[in-house]
């Protein structure tokens, strides 16, 4: 029976057990953003979110200049955006109100943002991570991804090649923030040495020139699944499956991307579509694969339900 499911079939099947298990997520969705001003947290946040939930601005002062929260209700789950600058800007209570907010309402991610065009790690960003660790801890890096932000204004300055001095640039990065043996990570803070291993650092890119569609890295990938990918896979289960629900009707799959691509129209300049690589689709369905073994068996019945969840979850493998 399972042999002769089309891809079509297989596809529908894959989708109606994302939204079995998909079906009693929490509540309450809570996101973290920080870094210096003119970072690009906002941006950042309404195309992860894929609504204006933070105010962007251009104006020289900060539109974040205190401990800020903005809310939006999507697929029936609370989005809760933290959002300030105020511990790369050397507001002392800052610290204290985040910690006030991850008592109360819990922090799901937290997202670090660098710029990725600066030349240096300055002094504010080392002072603010060794806050956020003293904070909350060393396991507030286990649920952190590391946004490298305007990416995709990375540009070969001898004008050769954009794209491998990009990655060159983007490689030295992880080597500061993961793996150099002065790295305040690393030596200062004694993060173990698992965690940063695993600690995700994504090339983001703030910049776009078409309003309707993420502007590419140098090398071609689309920064905002990975962006996404990457708050996925630090989430605790409850909360990446939330995360899921909110975004279910925003990402593309590789089978499909080329007709939902031509489709999908979004009058806002927040990029529509999360458009799945392969590689992408299968670190996804690896992380539902417990979650599918758990909870599909306590909604399916029937052995011959059983018998085709089964062989999807094989192909999904």
């Amino acid at each position: 029976m399972a042999e002769l499911l089309s891809d079509t079939e297989l596809e529908g099947w894959k989708q109606f057990l994302l939204e079995l298990i998909a079906k009693n997520p929490q509540k309450k969705l809570s996101f973290l953003v920080t870094g210096k001003t003119g970072v690009g947290k906002s941006r950042l946040v309404n195309a992860l979110v894929g609504r204006n939930v933070a105010v962007e601005g251009r104006q020289r002062d900060s539109c974040t200049n205190t401990t800020t929260s903005h809310k939006v209700v999507i697929e029936g789950i609370d989005v809760l955006v933290w959002d300030s600058p105020g511990l790369q800007d050397g507001d002392a209570n800052y610290l204290e109100n985040l910690k006030s907010v991850n008592s109360k309402h819990g922090l799901d991610v937290v997202i670090y943002c660098l710029k990725m065009n600066d030349k240096k790690f300055y002094v504010e960003d080392k002072m603010a991570i060794r806050k956020l660790t003293e904070g909350f801890g060393k396991e507030v890096w286990k649920k952190t991804v590391i946004a490298l932000t305007f990416a995709n204004t990375i540009q070969d300055p001898d004008e050769e090649d954009h794209e491998i001095y990009f990655l060159e640039e983007f490689t030295e990065w992880e080597r500061q923030l993961r793996g150099a043996p002065n790295g305040i990570l690393r030596n200062e803070l004694d993060i173990d040495s698992e965690v940063l291993t695993a600690l995700p650092i994504v090339a983001v890119g703030n910049s776009t020139g078409n309003p309707k569609k993420p502007r590419p890295l140098p090398n071609g990938d689309n920064w905002l699944s990975e962006l996404w990918l990457c708050c996925y896979s630090v989430m605790s289960d409850a909360a990446g499956i939330a995360l899921f629900k909110i975004s279910k009707h925003r990402l593309v799959y590789p089978a499909t991307s080329k007709a939902l691509a031509a489709t999908k129209i979004n009058p806002t300049d927040i990029p529509g579509d999360i458009p799945l690589t392969e590689k992408q689709q299968n670190t996804l369905w690896t992380r539902m694969w417990e979650l599918i073994k758990r909870e599909a068996p306590k909604a399916l019945a029937g052995s011959g339900f059983m018998a085709v969840a089964g062989f999807v979850i094989l192909k999904i493998l």
